[in-house]
């Protein structure tokens, strides 16, 4: 129980004692002294029989006996050290605690009465206890109470005195030799001692450095001097403090340190001292920082997926905390190390090797790693490098590189599963201690935890990968069973699995591969090219031979490999077999640019890919041949030219070609699905029904039937039925059609062929016969009827080779070799029918032959060729009229000019001798003489189709009649009859021609009548067409004018009317032959043309037609004109251009004699170079029409151009040539006739010069 007491009362002598004491407290230097003089006055002051003064250890709470009185030796050694009980530790002052001496026990003994136990404290600590005990008394009174607890205290302050000294020493000696960093400032923050470890934390060479310096100049964070105060004001209120605090050295370095600082308080409650130790942290945080780092690393390792980004991600912490650091990794044959990834410290310069041989005993380190299965401190890596202790190439590339440095420390901590190491972590860094080889062994157990999920989930996706390629390569090569497709998506499809450069596809043929497919290749036409031989290449034997994926890393290594120049590129090749059924079906080929190792389960993925190709490619080869076979039966099914039709049980149509469907005009999907019946013609359904009832007892049958189109149209045709049958069930019916409609079209066009040929040969203007072998006549066309005289039911069945008008012409011979198989040449002959009608025949024979070559009929064609006959006589006389008429011309022309020169000379000599000359009448009777022998030249051309006519309307009854009335006056012996169509188209043509060609035939007519007959002359109109005009060459169709004269006389047989129209053929003895052939020539020049029908004994008719005009005739008569007075010249100059010399002469002589000057000229060629001469001089050109040289046409020409509109008098005795203006050029030309007698010439010549002068 704690007791309170006053204190003494002042100037007592316990106030006295209690000064002593305090001053004896403040002096004393030793703590024993000190402690036996505050026991002494404290038994003084209460008058206790014994005592003892215990210091107390105020954490601990032990105590120990410093200061005894009164106790036995025994018993002080038995106090010496007590526990002071929990409770009396917590006094806060000097006050008297009664009955708790119980825990002085071995002290007391037992044996004393009264003990009193007061805590000696000191700054709210107790330093000390001082225990009382009296064996006699049994209380201690209040004011000894109080004087004791004063004592107490000044004894504690004394203690506490003593410890602080006495610790301060003891605080120097241990801080001195301390390794934490310690030091002590007095309450301005200014410090007052250092130990070196102090002084290193501060970066001070010293500790001299640091005495006298502030603490606030080492503090760092963001305000030293607040956490300053706080920290001053903490030790005040609680004594002590801990915490971190940034220190920023002397040498500009900041460091990290936990600090622990103690408060010294003086009685007053001032702070007088802080002692502070330090522990430099930096290091430690960094590595807490680091293995954070690692250990937050460490967790993100495990999220990721991909090797290359762990590693990235495992040295990411390293090089943030200043680290140099980097991953080897072994290979999977653990045959090299691999440089995976590295800081930017630790890289390794251009050009240096990435894989480094692995060998144990070259790199020592690593291999003791391996083995301990631990990370490995290595505090001098750069002298173990020096040492060889690392020779390998790895080590001396990390040297050429100064990755390691000569201060560096290394930690090797190995990457292992499962005792299997897999790698390395090196990292360096001059702060590495053993410490930090765990953390770094940790983190990379870690990376390779890490690196082997990646690795089992990256084999899981792989595996995955390939399983659904696989999956999809099966797919997508069971989505096609063509063969050329299925090659191109093995080759697309095996890139997913294994990335190539190249690939090509090679199929067997014997003991030699060669490609069908490629990929990737520059040149693939010339690698398709190669053939390889197998026995030659070890591989390709493998692959053929014993199944195996052939792996070559290296072409370059490879004896066997044969570079092509499409191929040369290639340094990898792998070969993969395609298997079915037990057989190589194939070899996949895969090359590479690059050397290139397959990982240890590619050639498995290809072997199985491979597996997949193979069931593909045998797929595809049995349905390319199924697909053959397929196209082969629906080819034949397509291709059939016959419909084809299946149906079920029920008769619904399961299956149309497409033969019966277009023969049906409708689709096969739309016919597919119905009955039969919808197809069969109403009127065939009922036949149909009833054989098709037959079918399911297994009848097959055939008939015709029609079907139906989609329009309603009828299909003959003939259906072939046959029941199917499975597993003796009647299941269907298979019915061939075949449309015959071809052949009933067939049946009908040869029918209509027949017909159509039998109607030919009877509308054929050629006869035809048809005999038999026999020679009997099976029948003979209309055109041979005609031609015969006789019908075809008359000569049906008459033997033709006993006719005798057939056995005179000797054409039967013909008939019987033609019915021995001889065709024989047309052969053209006279032929009179039994009715006697003569034609000449063209006979022209072909036998008709059966399949086995024998004569079953001959045909016989007959050409009339009577009127090509005719025609070609006709022409034959037209060729002789033309050529008389050539001569006639030259004749015309040669005696117009002879009667010109004599009419010339007459008339001269009538103008030159008197009026009264007795030669005048003699002159006028030869003028007379001389024209009446003009008529002669123009009737000779008129006869020759040529001469001078004067065309005007005619009507030909008025000439008829007027030629009938001559007739009638001359002769009596003939009866004149006339048949005149009273409306009688009128002609154009000249009056005395016609009138010379009518009476030329009565006169004909007439003369073949001697003994006398009646002569009929007829006209009328008629209109002719193309047909009846087709004979006659100058004749066009349209209206004619059709007279005909009849006698009654003696005939003409077929030789005479052959040359009736000859020139100068004749029948009778004085006859002169031009009679008929000028009425053939005129009516010829007239577009007309004669007919001639005679009989010998039965007269003869001619029958001339004439072109009409529609208008009526008007004959004009000739009126003369007046002739004007001849006058002389007045000397103009006339150029004569004449051939003949005699006829040049007189019209020279004459010309000058009418007072002309006269140029003359014997042809043109003459006449124009005079003229050229005198151009300017001539009036007027006489000329002939017909000259040698430049004829007069020319001439004219010729002087048109050089002299337009110049007066020309053309002369000429060719009456039957005709000119227009247009022939004459520029010149001003007419005509005079030859014969002309001199008056006429001078009158022509003064009309022409005075026209010329006007």
């Amino acid at each position: 129980m704690r007791s309170e007491a006053a204190p003494p009362e002042k100037g007592a002598w316990e106030w006295r004692a209690l000064s002593e004491l305090s001053k004896l407290m403040a002096r004393a230097l030793d703590k024993g002294e000190l402690l036996q003089a505050a026991l002494e006055h404290a038994l003084h002051l209460t008058g206790f029989a014994a005592g003892g003064l215990y210091e107390v250890e105020a954490r601990t709470g032990r105590a120990v006996l410093l200061a005894h009185q009164g106790f036995s030796p025994q018993a002080v050694e038995k106090g010496r050290e007590v526990q002071v009980p929990p409770a009396l530790l917590k006094a806060r002052a000097s006050v008297v605690w009664e009955g708790s001496a119980a825990a002085f026990s071995p002290l007391l003994e037992g044996k004393w009465g009264t003990q009193v136990a007061v805590p000696l404290v000191a700054q709210d600590r107790v330093v000390g206890v001082l225990l009382l005990a009296d064996p006699e008394r049994q209380s201690l009174p209040p004011r000894g109470r109080a004087l004791l607890a004063t004592a107490g205290e000044i004894a504690g302050a004394g203690l506490a005195r003593l410890q602080f000294y006495e610790g301060l020493e003891l605080f120097r000696r241990a801080a001195d030799e301390a390794m934490d960093a310690i030091g002590l400032a007095d309450a301005e923050g200014v410090i007052r001692y250092a130990n070196p470890p102090m002084a290193a934390l501060h970066g001070a060479a010293s500790p001299e450095q640091l005495i006298g310096r502030r603490v606030l100049e080492f503090l760092g964070g963001e305000d030293p001097e607040r956490l300053r105060l706080a920290i001053r004001e903490h030790l005040r209120q609680h004594g002590s403090w801990r915490g971190e605090v940034e220190v920023r050295g002397l040498d500009g370095q900041v460091r990290v340190a936990q600090a622990s600082s103690v408060g010294h308080l003086d009685r007053e409650g001032n702070l007088r001292w802080i002692s502070t130790r330090l522990w430099d942290l930096t290091e430690r945080r960094r590595r807490e920082r680091l293995w954070r780092a690692l250990e937050e690393a460490g967790v993100r390792l495990l999220r990721l997926r991909d090797p290359e980004a762990i590693l990235q991600e495992a040295l990411h912490p390293l090089e943030e905390a200043g680290l140099r650091a980097f991953f080897l990794l072994l290979d999977q044959g653990r045959r090299s190390l691999r440089l995976a990834a590295h800081t930017a410290g630790a890289a390794l310069p251009e050009g240096e090797p990435r894989h480094y041989p692995w060998n144990p005993d070259h790199n020592p380190t690593i291999a003791q790693t391996f083995r301990e299965q631990k990370a490995l401190f290595v505090p001098d890596p750069a002298a173990r490098v020096e040492r060889g202790l690392g020779t390998s190439p790895l080590a001396r590339a990390f040297a050429r590189a100064q990755v390691v440095r000569p201060d560096d420390r290394a930690i090797f901590a190995p990457l292992h599963l499962g005792g299997e190491p897999t790698g390395v972590l090196v990292a360096l860094s001059p702060s590495f201690t053993e410490e930090d080889a765990p953390p770094l062994g940790i983190f990379a157990l870690q990376v390779a935890a890490a690196l082997e999920n990646a690795r089992l989930l990256q084999q899981e996706q792989e595996r995955r990968r390939h399983a659904e390629t696989l999956q999809r390569i099966t797919a997508a090569l069971a989505s096609t069973l063509d063969l050329e497709q299925v090659l191109g998506l093995i080759l697309d499809q095996v890139r997913e699995l294994l990335p190539y450069d190249s690939a090509n596809f090679m199929l067997p043929e014997g003991r030699t591969l060669q490609a069908v497919a490629g990929r990737g290749y520059p040149d693939w036409e010339a690698v398709r090219r190669v053939r390889i031989q197998i026995d030659q290449d070890p591989g390709l034997q493998r692959v053929m031979d014993r199944q195996e994926v052939v792996v070559v890393p290296d072409t370059r290594a490879y004896s066997a490999w044969v570079t092509y120049p499409p191929t040369a590129y290639i340094r990898a090749w792998i070969a993969v077999p395609v298997v079915a059924d037990g057989r190589v079906r194939g070899v996949l080929n895969l090359d590479f640019a690059h050397p290139y190792t397959p990982t240890e389960g590619e050639p498995s993925l290809l072997g199985s890919f491979a597996g997949q190709a193979g069931v593909a490619l045998r797929n595809a080869e049995l349905y390319q041949e199924t697909r053959r076979l397929k196209e082969f039966h629906e080819h034949l099914l397509q291709e059939m030219l016959e419909g084809l039709s299946v149906e079920d049980a029920e008769g619904i149509l399961t299956y149309v070609n497409p033969a019966l469907a277009a023969m049906l005009e409708r689709p096969a999907e739309a016919m597919v699905g119905q009955h039969w019946s919808a197809f069969i013609a109403p009127e065939d359904l009922e036949e149909v029904r009833r054989r098709t009832a037959t079918r399911p007892a297994g009848q097959s049958d055939r008939y015709t039937a029609r079907l139906l189109k989609a329009d309603g149209t009828r299909v003959p045709c003939a259906i072939s039925a046959r029941p199917l049958f499975e597993d003796g069930r009647y299941v269907g019916t298979l019915a061939v059609v075949t449309d015959l409609s071809e052949r009933v079209a067939r049946e009908r066009q040869l029918q209509e062929a027949k017909e159509y040929l039998e109607n030919l040969i009877r509308a054929l203007p050629v006869g035809i016969l048809r005999l038999n072998p026999r020679g009997e006549v099976i029948d003979i066309n209309p055109a041979l009827e005609e031609m015969v005289g006789a019908t075809a039911e008359e000569r049906r069945g008459m033997n033709i080779l006993e006719v005798p008008p057939v056995v005179e012409t000797g054409v039967h011979e013909l008939y019987r070799r033609g019915l021995q198989g001889e065709a024989f040449a047309p052969v053209d002959s006279w032929y009179r029918s039994l009715a006697g009608r003569e034609r000449y025949l063209r006979v022209q024979g072909v036998p008709i032959r059966d399949a086995e070559g024998n004569v079953v009929e001959l045909v016989v064609i007959h050409e009339d060729l009577t009127a090509q006959r005719t025609l070609e006589e006709r022409l034959q006389e037209a060729q002789k009229m033309e050529a008389l008429s050539q001569l006639s011309r030259q004749v015309v022309h040669d005696f117009n000019n002879t009667l010109g020169m004599l009419l010339g000379y007459v008339s001269t000599l009538q103008m030159e001798l008197p009026p009264d000359h007795a030669l005048q009448e003699d002159l006028q009777a030869m003028a007379q003489v001389v024209r009446r022998g003009q008529q002669l030249p123009e009737r000779l051309l008129r006869f020759a189709s040529g001469g001078r006519f004067h065309p005007e309307a005619v009507n030909c009854n008025a000439l008829v009649e007027e030629l009938l009335g001559i007739l009638q006056r001359t002769t009596s012996r003939v009866d004149l009859r006339k048949v005149l169509a009273p409306d009688l188209w009128t002609i154009q043509g000249d009056p005395s021609e016609l009138e010379h060609a009518l009476m030329n035939l009565l006169l004909n007519a007439v003369e073949a009548m001697p003994e006398g007959g009646t002569l009929t002359v007829g006209t009328e109109n008629e209109t002719l067409d193309e047909e009846a005009v087709r004979m006659h060459l100058r004749s066009r169709p349209g209206p004619y004018v059709r007279i005909w004269v009849r006698d009654t006389g003696e005939g003409m047989d077929r030789e005479t009317l052959r040359r009736i129209f000859e020139p100068f053929f004749s029948t009778r003895a004085r006859g002169r032959g031009l009679g008929l052939p000028t009425v053939y020539n005129i009516v010829k020049r007239y577009g007309g043309f004669v007919e001639v029908q005679s009989q010998p004994g039965e007269g003869s008719t001619f029958t001339v037609h004439l072109p009409a005009t529609p208008e009526a005739a008007q004959r004009q008569e000739a009126r003369p004109k007046p002739r004007s007075e001849v006058v002389g010249g007045r000397g103009e100059v006339i150029l004569v251009v004449e051939d003949e010399l005699l006829m040049r002469r007189l019209l020279e002589r004459r010309l000058r004699s009418a007072g002309y000057q006269v140029l003359s000229a014997g042809d043109g060629i003459e006449a124009l170079r005079l003229f050229q001469e005198r151009r300017d001089e001539i009036a007027l050109v006489i000329m002939d029409l017909v000259m040698p040289g430049l004829d007069g046409p020319g001439l004219c020409t010729a002087i048109g151009q050089a002299r337009p509109g110049m007066p020309v008098l053309v002369s000429t005795g060719r009456l039957d040539l005709s000119y227009d203006d247009a022939c004459f050029g520029e010149v001003r030309a007419q005509f005079i006739p030859k014969p002309y007698d001199m008056p006429s010439l001078l009158r022509k010549v003064q009309e022409m010069l005075q026209a010329h002068r006007a």
